[in-house]
């Protein structure tokens, strides 16, 4: 009994001494199996290269230029789809970038991948850009730069869609022109912008950042848009026109307008009219102009939607300027801040133009701050000229330097609630509801009164 047990131990004992040396010994080897990563070379001298896979690449590629990559391919469909692999490397283009529907085409990255071309036209936009949109077409992982440079007054677009749709992931757009536009799309075209950044430079006429007509839909996410004309007309970072619903989030815009001279340019943030829906997330504004300038412009005859929320928008501008003006628009505009610094004329925070239907006007839980001069004959924070529909204010600062809020007389009530007014001039207009406001401050004196009791 005894020499059997001892037999059972020592083969328990060899048992996990065995047990033990794999573990050792494949735990190790399984997590460098899961780290190991596999490169699958796309052509070479001795390799068959892979099934719609083409490569683009200065040497040893399938092709050595974009553009005749793309056009090569005649037999795409849903079931047979592409893929086209740009490697690093500055490719001057002979022709345009027409995409194609189910071509997937794909750089190794925006800081390596560029794609280039001098294009511009007087007659057509589509002639004027680098890429040219297809049906369900997608770009990623590129530069696309249109460097014309003239100025002969043509067009120099980078990439154009004519009622496609077409979604473009992280991808960087450079333009140079007389009048150069990063986007331009028309004919009910549909864009899903994620992580784009537009530059653009002008000196002579005008620049736009995303310009859509005609129904056009957008969705940008995440990204920039940096417009600088050192002169010139106009400066926008999006100007939309007739478009369908758009939808712009998490995106730093910087506008620039006649730096170089005394005068000339007027910027816009947005300047948009006839379309249907605006919403605005998360934006970080800021324009500079030695003109006038407009952070958000939306007027419209069939009462459409404007929606704000954690919008930070600074203007600093020579002439008139306002942050944001809407008319036949129902408008809500929610934690954000407004600052606009200028000696022009007439310089607004917020303003509400001429409405007469019955859209509304909501300001909640936002800083609405403007700086005048002694040239400045009209300093207001808020102005609403509404013939009809009520304006609201609810948890917000508004600074004004003439008058803090100017309230037209109206059909329906304007309502002001928790609300601190900084002003020379507190109100005008009529202002009823209750409570009015829970504090007031005067000249920097705290007054302990309701709205409803002020002069």
């Amino acid at each position: 009994m005894k020499s059997n047990s001892l037999s059972i131990k020592f083969s328990l004992l060899k048992k996990f001494r065995v047990l033990t040396f794999l573990a050792c010994c494949l735990v190790p080897l399984s997590a460098l199996a899961q780290t190991k990563v596999v490169v699958i070379p796309l052509s070479g001298a001795d390799l068959k290269p892979l099934k719609n896979v083409i490569s683009v690449a200065k040497q040893n590629g399938d092709f050595s230029d974009p553009s005749a990559a793309v056009a090569s391919i005649t037999d795409a469909s849903e079931s047979n789809p592409y893929l086209v692999v740009i490697a690093p490397g500055v490719y001057n283009m002979a022709n345009q970038l027409v995409l194609k529907e189910f071509v997937e085409v794909a750089g190794s990255g925006k800081s390596v991948t560029f794609l280039r071309i001098n294009a511009g036209s007087n007659d057509s936009e589509a002639a004027a850009a680098a890429v040219v949109a297809g049906p369900n077409t997608s770009l990623r992982d590129v530069t696309v730069q249109n460097l014309s440079n003239t100025q002969s007054g043509s067009v120099s677009i980078g990439v154009f869609s004519q009622g496609n749709t077409l979604e473009l992931n992280n991808v960087d757009i450079q333009v140079e022109n007389f009048r150069p536009a990063a986007i331009y799309g028309q004919g009910s075209c549909s864009y899903k912008l994620n992580n784009v950044v537009i530059a653009l430079n002008q000196q002579f006429a005008t620049a736009t950042g995303v310009e859509l007509r005609d129904f056009c839909r957008l969705t940008m996410r995440g990204g920039s848009v940096d417009v600088r004309a050192d002169s010139g007309f106009i400066s926008r970072g999006f100007d939309l026109v007739g478009t369908g619903k758009v939808s712009v989030s998490d995106v730093n815009i910087n506008v620039s307008g006649g730096l170089a001279t005394t005068g000339g340019s007027s910027v816009y943030g947005f300047d948009v009219s006839a379309s249907q829906e605006v919403r605005l997330a998360n934006i970080r504004m800021l324009l500079v102009s030695q003109s006038e300038a407009v952070g958000i412009s939306m007027r419209s005859s069939n009462e459409a939607v404007l929606d704000i929320n954690g919008l930070y928008l600074e203007i600093f501008a020579s002439g008139d300027s306002t942050g944001v003006v809407t008319q036949r628009v129902n408008t809500d505009i929610s934690d954000s801040k407004v600052l606009v610094t200028a000696p022009g004329p007439t310089v607004l925070g917020i303003e509400r133009h001429l409405d007469s239907g019955s859209t509304r006007f909501n300001v909640a839980s936002s800083v609405i701050e403007v700086r005048g001069s002694a040239l400045s004959t009209v300093a207001v924070g808020v102005r609403n000229q509404g013939l009809s529909g009520p304006m609201t204010i609810r948890n917000s600062k508004v600074l004004g330097q003439a008058n803090s809020v100017e309230a037209a007389s109206t059909t329906q009530p304007n309502s002001f609630n928790n609300v601190t007014y900084i002003s020379d001039t507190l109100l005008s207009g009529e202002v009823v509801g209750e409570p009015k406001c829970d504090f007031v401050i005067k000249n920097g004196v705290e007054l302990d009164s309701s709205c409803s009791s002020l002069p």
